[in-house]
């Protein structure tokens, strides 16, 4: 059963002075109001549909709204399985499904073809659905808070996929999979991690990689092949030793965070005389 908010998310469509409607169903508008030829014509851009409590069933909002729907959340409702309804929208390009009791995803999600967010974030997932790597247009994948130890080979198939979040698992290494993919942000923050492979090297878009909150003892060499590297934190691990001239040899890096490791004073003292385009470094006491 659900309400529904029903926004727009790039704000209000066209710029004249035109008679304003509620759209037709259970709802109220929380944002600008739609403009009733919009929604005549179905000239609008970017909705999003909120659901919760009420007497309507998903099937019912979901079915009334049709191809206005470019963002759904349904978040908080105890779900454990996704409503038949949802993989019917065809045209929605961000899902969240956070903080439910999700343990798998119907295969039936494939016929989202142009979604590109996903988050799962606080669900019961102890693996990665299958049919995510269906998802061809998919850029953020939000895993986060879940019971999963390791990613599937077919993550390899999302070729656009830029942002992977994985904090709060139970990854013990880090996944190699992400060697042959297009990534550019990884987060791996509260998980078992006690290593970095030499192979993340191999991650050319790598931007941002966050391993806080772990128990790696080195930083690998092969990071400074990443020329793209911008962030790199990892505070709180057992890091006691970085690569010789570390930071010098990243020349786009921005943030080196590296406080609450057992660094010597000494190579904090290389790593800052030796940052070319570093904006901030912490290296606190461990």
């Amino acid at each position: 059963m659900c309400n529904v908010n029903f926004f727009s998310t790039s704000g209000p469509v066209g710029g004249t002075s035109k008679s304003l409607m509620h759209p037709p169903g259970p709802w109220c508008c929380q944002m600008p109001c739609v403009e009733s030829d919009l929604i005549e014509t179905r000239r609008l851009q970017e909705y999003c549909l909120t659901m919760d409590e009420s007497e309507w069933t998903y099937e019912q909002v979901l079915n009334s709204n049709g191809d206005l729907v470019r963002g759904l959340k349904i978040t908080e409702k105890g779900l454990t399985s996704l409503p038949e309804a949802v993989c019917a929208q065809k045209h929605i390009v961000s899902l969240n499904l956070s903080d439910n009791n999700l343990q798998d995803l119907p295969d039936d999600l494939e016929k989202l073809k142009n979604l590109e967010q996903l988050d799962l974030s606080n669900n019961n997932f102890e693996k990665v659905p299958t049919v995510i790597g269906d998802l061809d247009n998919l850029r953020v994948l939000n895993l986060s808070g879940n019971k999963i130890k390791e990613l599937p080979r077919d993550i390899i198939y999302l070729r656009k996929l830029e942002d992977i979040m994985m904090d709060g698992n139970c990854f013990e290494n880090f996944p190699e999979i992400l060697f042959q993919s297009n990534v550019t942000d990884v987060y791996l923050r509260r998980n078992h991690l006690k290593a970095v492979p030499e192979g993340i090297g191999k991650i050319q878009n790598l931007r941002v990689l966050v391993i806080s909150d772990n128990e790696v003892t080195s930083l690998p060499e092969s990071l400074t092949s990443c020329d793209d590297l911008k962030e790199i934190w990892a505070t709180r691990n057992k890091i006691e030793s970085l690569p010789k001239n570390f930071a010098t040899r990243l020349k786009n890096l921005k943030k080196l965070v590296l406080d609450e490791n057992p660094l010597p004073d000494d190579v904090k003292a290389a790593v800052e005389a030796g940052v070319v385009a570093l904006r901030k470094f912490e290296a606190g006491q461990s």
